[in-house]
């Protein structure tokens, strides 16, 4: 199970950054995620208790799940003594968040948070700055823009990262969706089709459901297989990770070929099948079934 840490102003939030604690931390408790704050008042209480609030409404312990970085001279809002991770200094307080966590999210931010952000942009971990709440988020949301080529966010493209930059008006379910997208260790939506049939359409669907759901959730041979390879072996094995195959299905498909004993599609459908995925045909250019 990840966790995320969220880092932000302890106080002044503006409307964005207030709304955006009570989603986020709702959301990271319905999304499975664990939390983990300091002890501040603002972005830390308010993330917290949103997240406590919706454990509590699931009937689920809030132990191993929440984690709030406890340094007593600063404490400014309790939290049972079980949820607590004590130190005996701010900079203590700052090192166990960074490195206690999977993700960050910055809301707002006096200059702690921007110091969270670059820890986690140099450990390749991934960090995500809602520009909108003003303050340190702001700042970190348009450097990582600005230095894109050299250092994007992990897993995520260009143009999901600047996703950020819209209003969590309906909840946080698109935030949820990057943080996935950028913390899913393999691929699991595999896209299946022939090379005689429309290779291309191949190309540009792998990049319409990467820009959804990021890049490393989607396999696509031509740009996965690393050379020297056997195919059927890691094929096959890439089928066992995936949870949904999506077979494309042109005018030159062939439906014939499937029966075929040594078809590729014959075997890379019928293994998804066989191992429970869901399977997604996808009719395009006139083919058919």
């Amino acid at each position: 199970m990840k966790t995320s840490l969220v880092a932000g102003s302890a106080r002044d939030l503006n409307e964005h950054a207030i709304m955006a604690t009570r989603q986020i931390g709702s959301a990271l408790a319905n999304y499975g995620m664990n939390l983990i704050t300091g002890c501040w008042r603002g972005v830390d209480q308010e993330t917290a208790n949103a997240f406590l609030r919706a454990l509590d409404s699931q009937g689920v312990d809030p132990a191993g799940r929440y984690f709030q970085v406890h340094y007593a001279e600063h404490s400014q809002f309790p939290v049972d003594p079980a949820l607590r991770i004590e130190v005996d200094s701010d900079e203590a307080s700052y090192h166990e968040s960074v490195n206690r966590c999977d993700s960050a999210i910055i809301v707002g931010g006096l200059g702690g948070a921007k110091k969270v952000a670059f820890e986690m942009i140099t450990t390749n971990r991934p960090v995500f700055p809602l520009p909108l709440t003003g303050g340190d988020a702001t700042d970190v949301y348009g450097d990582i823009l600005r230095s894109w080529e050299e250092n994007p966010v992990t897993g995520l493209t260009r143009s999901q990262f600047m996703q950020l930059s819209l209003p969590l008006n309906h909840g946080a379910n698109r935030l949820m969706r990057l943080i996935s997208a950028s913390l899913s260790p393999q691929s699991d939506i595999f896209i299946s089709y022939r090379r005689s049939d429309i290779p291309g359409a191949a190309g540009r669907l792998a990049h319409e459901v990467s820009e959804h759901f990021g890049p490393r959730r989607v396999f696509l041979d031509e740009k996965d297989i690393s050379g020297g390879a056997e195919f059927a072996a890691y094929i096959g094995s890439v089928i066992e990770r995936a949870r949904v195959l999506i077979c494309l299905i042109g005018p030159r498909w062939n439906v014939e070929r499937c029966h075929e004993e040594n078809d590729y599609v014959r075997f890379e459908v019928g293994r998804a099948i066989r191992e429970g995925l869901t399977v997604i045909p996808v009719v395009a250019y006139g083919g058919q079934l």
